[in-house]
C-alpha cells in the first residue's frame, strides 16, 4: 500500500477524468500535501459518476441480471397488477486498464508541486477505489432533487421506491451489490409504464456515504438547540414529525446564514498557508453537515419510529433518496447551549448521490422481454386472495437466524386455518433468503358462509403474524461485534392473531422491529501508534437513566486498526427508544484521559469523538 494514506479529504474539492466511455471522479489523500514535493508518490481516491447494471456471471454478452414480475389479475392489463417485485444488481466492473489509462491521465493533467494533486510518479497502487460506508437506493421518475425542485421543474411530484440490499455496512466502488423490493399496485404500475411500456422515465438513483478526513486542529460549532430545533420542525411534514438528510441540511444552511449558527475553523499543520483550502473546507464540503448530524443526533434528532407495516420501506418514514430518515425531538433539551469544539482532524460521512437513467440497457432488455420481464396470474377465480410475503433480511446481520410469517383465513365455523413459511438468513450477499418470496392462496368467502366470524375480520382480508427469529447473544457475538438478543423470537405483529391485512404485497422485515444497531462505528481520528483506545457503549431507559445491562466495550489498538465495530440490540420491551451514550478512555502507555458521557441515538453509522491526548500522568497501578 501507498506509504501516504490518511483517508480522502474535499479541502482542494474533486477532479473528474474520463477515460473510454467511463467518468472517474478523484480525491487526493489528506497527507498528500506533507510529501516531499516531486520525490514521492500520492494517494488519491476514486469513483465513477454513474451507476452500472451488472451482467449475470461477469461482463460480455450475458444477459443483465434483472427481473421484474408482475402479480396480476386475470386479463393482465397494467391497472389490474396487485403487486410487483424488481431484482437486479449494481456492479462497477471497470476493467483495470481503462482505471489506468484514468490515472495516468489526472497524473499527466496535475503540477507535481501541487499540494494536493501533485506526485513524484505514476503508481497504479496509489489510486485506490473508494469505500461506501452506507448506500441507498432508490427507483423513481426523477434525479436525487428536493420535492420543490422537481415540482418547479415538472409540476408534479417525485416518487421514490426504496431498494432493500442484500447486503449492509461499508463496500467497495468495485463490489456488486443485489437489490430487490416488493412493490404495491401503485409502484407496480409506474414501474411497468416506465420499462416494459417505454411510456415514462425510470432512474436509478444511490446515496453513498464517503468517509472524509478535515484536516483541523480545531473545529467548533456553536449555537442555540431551541432555535436549531425550531428551524428543524420548519422542514418536517406531518405529525410524526420525519425529517430528511436534505431537509435537515436545508434548516443548517438557513441557521448559518441567519448566524443562529457558527462555525470556526483552524487548520492543522498540513494544510498549506492559503486561506481558499479554509473557505472550501468551511462551505464547500459535508464537514459542517457531519458533525452537525453527529451532534443533533444527540440533543433535537431521534430515530425514525419502528412500526408493524405491510412494507418495510413505510416503517422506516417516507421513502426518499437520501438514506434514513431521523425525527425531530418533541422537546429541547435541559442544556439549550450548542458549543462544541473538535480538537484534531476528524473523519465524517458525507452522503453524495448519483443518479443513472438506464435507457440504453433497458432497450436491450425490451429486446428481450421473456428473459426479463415475468406476469403471473395466481387468480384461477376472481374470489382467489393471495398474498406475496418476502423476507428482508441482511446476510451479515449476525444477530438474526431467521424471520417467518403464519398467514390464516377462518373456515366456515369461524377458524382460523393457519400457514406458514420461514426465512433462513442468506448465507452469502446477494442471496435470497430461504426459497425466496412466498405466495399465500385462499378462497375468499362471504361474511353469510362464516358461522362465527373472529372480530373486525372482513372477507378481503387475512390474518398475518410475523416474527423475527434471533441467535443467542453469546453465539452471534464476536471481537468486532457484540449481540445482545433479550428474546429468542420478537412478534412484528403482536397478538394471539397478529394483523388483518388487505393488502397483497407484504414483506417480513427484521427493520419491523424495534432495536438498535449502530455500524459501522470508527474512531473520528486515527489512534497513535502507541495509543489504545477504549469505547463504552450504553443503552438509555426510556427515562433517559443507563441501562448496564445493555452495553458494549471496543478497543482500537494503534494506529494500523481501522476495523469497523458493530453493535446490535434486539430488546424483548417494546418502548425502547434506541438512544444511548458512550465514554471514551485513551491510554499512551502510563498517560490517560477519560473523556465526558457522550449521548446519541438511533442505527446507522457513528464517529466516536476520542479526546485529545492533553492528559495528566496517572499512577500506574
Amino acid at each position: 500500500m501507498p506509504e501516504w494514506q490518511g483517508g480522502p479529504t474535499e479541502i482542494d474539492g474533486s477532479r473528474t477524468v474520463e477515460a473510454d466511455g467511463y467518468r472517474f471522479i478523484f480525491y487526493p489523500d489528506v497527507l498528500n500535501s506533507t510529501r516531499t514535493s516531486g520525490c514521492q508518490v500520492s494517494t488519491f481516491y476514486w469513483m465513477l459518476d454513474r451507476l452500472y447494471l451488472a451482467r449475470k456471471e461477469g461482463t460480455g454478452s450475458r444477459p443483465y441480471d434483472f427481473a421484474f414480475s408482475r402479480y396480476a389479475r386475470v386479463g393482465g392489463r397494467a391497472q389490474e397488477d396487485v403487486c410487483g417485485m424488481v431484482r437486479f444488481t449494481l456492479a462497477a466492473d471497470v476493467p483495470k486498464d481503462v482505471v489506468n489509462r484514468a490515472t495516468h491521465k489526472l497524473y499527466m493533467d496535475s503540477t507535481k508541486s501541487d499540494p494536493y494533486w501533485g506526485t513524484a510518479s505514476w503508481w497504479s497502487e496509489a489510486y485506490i477505489p473508494l469505500t461506501f460506508h452506507f448506500t441507498h437506493t432508490t427507483l423513481s421518475g426523477t434525479g436525487v432533487k428536493s420535492a420543490h425542485v422537481v415540482r418547479r421543474l415538472t409540476g408534479a411530484d417525485p416518487w421514490y421506491c426504496e431498494k432493500q440490499g442484500a447486503d449492509t455496512g461499508p463496500i467497495s466502488v468495485r463490489d456488486r451489490r443485489t437489490y430487490t423490493t416488493l412493490m404495491g399496485k401503485h409502484y407496480t404500475e409506474l414501474f411497468h409504464r416506465a420499462v416494459v411500456e417505454n411510456a415514462e422515465p425510470l432512474t436509478v438513483n444511490r446515496t453513498m456515504g464517503i468517509e472524509f478526513v478535515a484536516p483541523t486542529s480545531s473545529f467548533a460549532l456553536r449555537g442555540n438547540w431551541p432555535a436549531v430545533r425550531a428551524e428543524l420542525l420548519k422542514e418536517t411534514r406531518g405529525a410524526d414529525r420525519d425529517i430528511t438528510l436534505d431537509r435537515i441540511k436545508s434548516a443548517l444552511d438557513r441557521l448559518r446564514t441567519a448566524g443562529d449558527l457558527t462555525v470556526d475553523c483552524v487548520p492543522d499543520h498540513t494544510v498549506p498557508d492559503d486561506g481558499r483550502f479554509v473557505q472550501n473546507l468551511l462551505r464547500h464540503t459535508g464537514s459542517t453537515d457531519g458533525r452537525f448530524l453527529e451532534l443533533a443526533r444527540a440533543a433535537v434528532l431521534e430515530g425514525a419510529g419502528h412500526a408493524p407495516t405491510a412494507l418495510a420501506t413505510d416503517a422506516d418514514g417516507p421513502p426518499n433518496p437520501w438514506g434514513a430518515s431521523w425525527r425531530v425531538a418533541p422537546a429541547d433539551p435541559p442544556d439549550p447551549g450548542l458549543n462544541a469544539v473538535a480538537e484534531g482532524a476528524f473523519r465524517y460521512l458525507r452522503p453524495i448521490s448519483v443518479s443513472t437513467r438506464f435507457s440504453t440497457e433497458f432497450e436491450e432488455i425490451r429486446a428481450d422481454s421473456s428473459t426479463y420481464f415475468f406476469t403471473h396470474y395466481p387468480d384461477d377465480t376472481a374470489h382467489t386472495l393471495q398474498r406475496v410475503f418476502r423476507p428482508v433480511i441482511a446476510h451479515d446481520n449476525p444477530a438474526v437466524a431467521s424471520v417467518s410469517v403464519c398467514c390464516g383465513y377462518p373456515d366456515i365455523t369461524g377458524k382460523i386455518l393457519w400457514e406458514g413459511r420461514v426465512f433462513p438468513r442468506p448465507s452469502g450477499a446477494g442471496g435470497e433468503p430461504g426459497s425466496g418470496p412466498w405466495v399465500y392462496r385462499t378462497t375468499q368467502k362471504s361474511k353469510d358462509e362464516i358461522a362465527d366470524p373472529p372480530p373486525d375480520w372482513t372477507p378481503d382480508r387475512t390474518f398475518v403474524k410475523r416474527r423475527v427469529q434471533l441467535r443467542p447473544g453469546a453465539e452471534a457475538s464476536s471481537e468486532l461485534c457484540v449481540v445482545q438478543n433479550d428474546a429468542e423470537e420478537i412478534d412484528i405483529d403482536p397478538g394471539p392473531n397478529g394483523v388483518l391485512f388487505n393488502d397483497v404485497a407484504i414483506d417480513v422485515s427484521v427493520s419491523m422491529v424495534r432495536h438498535l444497531d449502530v455500524h459501522p462505528i470508527h474512531l473520528h481520528r486515527k489512534a497513535g501508534k502507541n495509543e489504545t483506545v477504549r469505547v463504552r457503549l450504553e443503552a438509555l431507559d426510556p427515562s433517559g437513566k443507563p441501562d448496564s445491562t445493555r452495553a458494549a466495550e471496543f478497543q482500537w489498538q494503534g494506529d494500523e486498526d481501522h476495523r469497523a465495530r458493530r453493535w446490535i440490540v434486539f430488546p424483548d420491551s417494546p418502548d425502547f427508544p434506541a438512544r444511548f451514550r458512550y465514554r471514551v478512555t485513551v491510554q499512551n502507555g502510563d498517560i490517560s484521559r477519560t473523556g465526558p458521557w457522550i449521548a446519541s441515538c438511533g442505527s446507522g453509522p457513528l464517529h466516536i469523538f476520542a479526546p485529545p491526548m492533553a492528559m495528566s500522568r496517572r499512577r500506574r497501578t
